[in-house]
């Protein structure tokens, strides 16, 4: 199936990934951050302005009764990410 809406979807969405993605990787990166060294921390993590693209999306039906699909793509990122310590 062609799914290349996903990739749509993505970049209207994007400011809002941005912020959701970078509060996700803030909070998951501070505990081994401060393990490593306490001083440490993330003052701004900014994923930038272009939204990831999704590429060669192949929808595999894994169980039909349970309605269960495997994706497999291509995730591309071009973005200039900001991350200030």
């Amino acid at each position: 199936e062609h799914v290349s809406f996903l990739t749509e979807i993505i970049k209207q969405l994007w400011d809002y990934l941005n912020v959701a993605g970078g509060d996700m990787i803030r909070e998951t990166m501070e505990p081994v951050l401060s393990k490593m060294t306490p001083a440490i921390f993330l003052q701004k993590m900014d994923l930038g302005h272009v939204p990831i693209q999704l590429d060669n999306i192949v929808v595999h039906q894994i169980d039909k009764e349970k309605g269960i699909l495997q994706f497999d793509m291509d995730l591309i990122w071009d973005g200039e990410c900001d991350i200030q310590l």
